[in-house]
């Protein structure tokens, strides 16, 4: 039984690892998958240990794609209210703190605030991902792509 927990949480950890969604949420939906696919095993069609293994991906495949859904709608609702209540551009610690930039940090912030519906409805490290793709695609090295990461990670916790 403790090789089918240990699944679970490596499962769950792959999961939010790709995914961004909270760990234990992961963890405990990995755990209900496992407890249903115990008792529907049938020894002469597969092992226990393949037959878990995807139910429990199955149910965590499941369960970020209703996450993401319930995150875009939240999102989308988020942005309207920023939009309309506190625009983030009309911000003076934002707009002193854009301006103390790099070069380059200033260049990553504006393809993001250029298209942020493009960006906002994923998950941050999918996010972080697509713009990290996108950046090395146009030939950025790996190392100034991090250190404009962490730029810009520095400079929204100041704000």
């Amino acid at each position: 039984m403790e090789m089918m927990i240990n699944l679970a949480y490596k499962k769950a950890w792959s999961f939010h690892y790709t995914t961004g969604v909270e760990w234990e949420e992961l963890f405990g939906e990995a755990l209900v998958a496992l407890a249903a696919a115990i008792p529907t095993h049938d020894p002469s069609k597969s092992k226990l240990i393949t037959w878990a293994t995807r139910h429990i991906d199955l149910a965590l495949i499941a369960f970020c794609q209703k996450q993401r859904c319930q995150h875009t709608r939240h999102t989308s609702a988020s942005v309207e209210s920023a939009s309309t209540s506190a625009d983030l551009f009309h911000n003076t610690s934002f707009k002193k703190r854009m301006a103390q930039l790099i070069h380059e940090a200033k260049d990553v912030a504006s393809l993001v605030l250029s298209s942020p519906t493009e960006f906002i409805s994923l998950p941050p490290k999918l996010a972080r991902g697509k713009i990290q793709r996108y950046l090395h695609s146009i030939g950025w090295p790996h190392s100034q792509i991090w250190e404009v990461f962490h730029e810009l990670k520095t400079a929204l916790r100041e704000i």
